[in-house]
C-alpha cells in the first residue's frame, strides 16, 4: 500500500495474508477492525483508530512508532508481536493481550482515556520489554505466566492489580501503585536493584521474593507478608520513610499558609493567642494600672489519612495580634488580645484565645507560660519586668504592663499586648 494511504470504513475491515506499509498508515473504522495476517509489517509509523473492536492475530511487526486506539475492545492474539521502537495502546474498556510472545525493543505505553476503565489482561507465555513500560489502569490489571522488564516499569491501578505469574523479573527499578488492592502471589519474583510498592488499602505478598538491592513498601491500612521466602540483598523499608521532624513557626500577626509535607504522617499544631494590653494608670489618686493577661495555649495532633485526607496539602493560620493600647483616661480598661487560629478544610479550626482581663492589683504584664506537646516545649513570652511608660508585653502572647499613676491628671497608658504565635511540626 503506498505512503499516506488512509482507508476509511463505516462498518468493518478484515485483512488477511501479508501486508506491508513502507511509510505511514492511518486506519479509521467505526465498527470493527480484524487483522488476521500471516505477516503484518510497518516500516515507519502506523495509527489505528476504531470505535468498537480491534483484533490482531499471528505475526505483527513495527519498525518505528505505532499508535493503537480502541474505544471498546482490543485483542492481540498472535504468535509473535515485535515492535522495534515505541508503541502506544489506548483503550477505554477492554484490552486483552494473549500472545505466545510479545517483545518491544524500546518503550511501551498502555494508556486509557477514561482510563482503561474496565479491564487489562496480560496472559501470555512470555512478555519482554527491554526498556521502559508504563501500564495505567482505572479498573483491573491482571498479569500471568512470565513477565520480564530490563529497565524501569510503572504499574498503576485504582481498583485492583493482580500479579500471578510463574516468573516475574525486573532488571532495574519498578514502581507499583494501587489504591484498593494489590495481590502479589507468584512463585518467584525478583528485582535486581530498587523497588517501590505503594498501596493505599491492601498489599499481599506470598511465595518467594528476592530483592537484589533496596525495597520500599508503603501501605496505608494493610500490609500482608506471607511468603515462603522473603530475601533482600540490601535494605528494605516498610512503612513511612525515616525523616527528622520538620517544624515551621509563625510569629508575625496576620494570615499565613502552612504547606503540609507529603512524606510525613502526623502534623502537630500549637498556637498561643495575643496578650492583652495593660490598664491605664489613675492620674487623680496616684494608682498604677493593672498589667494585661497573657494569651491562651491550644494544641492538637492531626493524622493524615485519618483526621485529614492525604489530598489536603495546606492549612490556614492566623496569628492573633496583641491588645491595643488603652485610652488615656483614669484606669481605662485594657484591650484583649486576638485569637490565633489554625484551620483545616476537613478537620475544622484550632483556636488559641487571646488574653483578656488584668493581673489583679499588680502592674506586671503576665506571660502565657510555656506549653509542652509530645516532649517538645514551646516557650511563651515572659512577664514584663521593666518599669516606665507603656511597656509592651513580651512575645509571644505576653500581656502589656500597666500604666503609672499620678496626681493632677498626670498618668501613663498601659502597654500593648504582644502578638501570639503558631507552630506546625510534621513527624513520622
Amino acid at each position: 500500500m503506498p505512503p499516506g494511504t488512509m482507508p476509511r470504513y463505516p462498518q468493518s475491515l478484515i485483512l488477511a495474508t501479508a501486508l506491508v506499509w513502507s511509510s505511514s498508515c492511518t486506519l479509521e473504522v467505526r465498527r470493527a477492525l480484524a487483522l488476521l495476517a500471516t505477516a503484518l509489517v510497518w516500516s515507519s509509523s502506523c495509527t489505528l483508530e476504531v470505535r468498537r473492536a480491534l483484533a490482531l492475530a499471528l505475526g505483527v511487526e513495527w519498525d518505528s512508532v505505532t499508535e493503537l486506539q480502541a474505544t471498546l475492545h482490543m485483542h492481540l492474539e498472535q504468535t509473535g508481536v515485535d515492535v522495534v521502537t515505541e508503541t502506544t495502546l489506548q483503550s477505554v474498556q477492554y484490552l486483552h493481550l494473549e500472545p505466545t510472545e510479545i517483545t518491544w525493543a524500546s518503550s511501551m505505553s498502555l494508556i486509557e482515556i477514561e482510563e482503561l476503565v474496565e479491564y487489562l489482561y496480560l496472559d501470555p507465555t512470555v512478555i519482554d520489554w527491554e526498556t521502559l513500560t508504563e501500564l495505567i489502569g482505572i479498573g483491573l490489571g491482571q498479569f500471568a505466566t512470565e513477565l520480564g522488564w530490563d529497565s524501569a516499569t510503572t504499574l498503576a491501578a485504582v481498583r485492583g492489580l493482580g500479579l500471578d505469574p510463574t516468573g516475574l523479573d525486573w532488571g532495574s527499578s519498578t514502581g507499583l501503585a494501587a489504591v484498593y488492592a494489590m495481590p502479589l502471589a507468584s512463585t518467584a519474583i525478583t528485582w535486581t536493584p530498587s523497588t517501590t510498592l505503594v498501596a493505599l488499602l491492601g498489599l499481599s505478598l506470598s511465595q518467594a521474593w528476592a530483592f537484589g538491592s533496596s525495597c520500599t513498601l508503603l501501605a496505608r491500612l494493610m500490609l500482608n507478608l506471607s511468603p515462603t521466602a522473603l530475601a533482600f540483598g540490601s535494605s528494605c523499608t516498610v512503612g513511612w520513610p525515616t525523616l527528622s521532624p520538620a517544624t515551621q513557626s509563625y510569629t508575625t500577626a496576620g494570615s499565613h499558609t502552612y504547606n503540609i509535607p507529603r512524606n510525613y504522617r502526623y502534623i502537630q499544631l500549637v498556637g498561643v493567642g495575643g496578650g492583652a494590653s495593660g490598664q491605664t494608670g489613675h492620674g487623680g489618686i496616684n494608682a498604677a494600672g493593672q498589667g494585661g493577661k497573657g494569651g491562651v495555649w491550644a494544641s492538637v495532633v492531626l493524622e493524615r489519612g485519618v483526621d485529614i485526607p492525604y489530598s489536603e496539602m495546606t492549612l490556614s493560620i492566623t496569628v492573633g495580634d496583641g491588645g491595643a493600647q488603652p485610652a488615656n483616661s483614669d484606669h481605662a480598661a485594657s484591650n484583649p488580645g486576638a485569637a490565633t487560629t489554625i484551620t483545616s478544610a476537613s478537620a475544622g479550626t484550632l483556636t488559641a484565645a487571646g488574653g483578656t482581663g488584668n493581673n489583679p492589683n499588680n502592674q506586671t504584664g503576665l506571660g502565657p507560660g510555656n506549653h509542652t506537646l509530645d516532649g517538645v516545649t514551646y516557650t511563651g513570652g515572659a512577664n514584663t519586668t521593666a518599669s516606665g511608660n507603656a511597656v509592651p508585653g513580651n512575645a509571644p502572647g505576653g500581656g502589656g504592663r500597666g500604666g503609672n499613676g499620678g496626681i493632677f491628671g498626670s498618668r501613663t497608658r498601659g502597654g500593648v499586648g504582644a502578638a501570639g504565635a503558631a507552630w506546625a511540626r510534621a513527624i513520622q
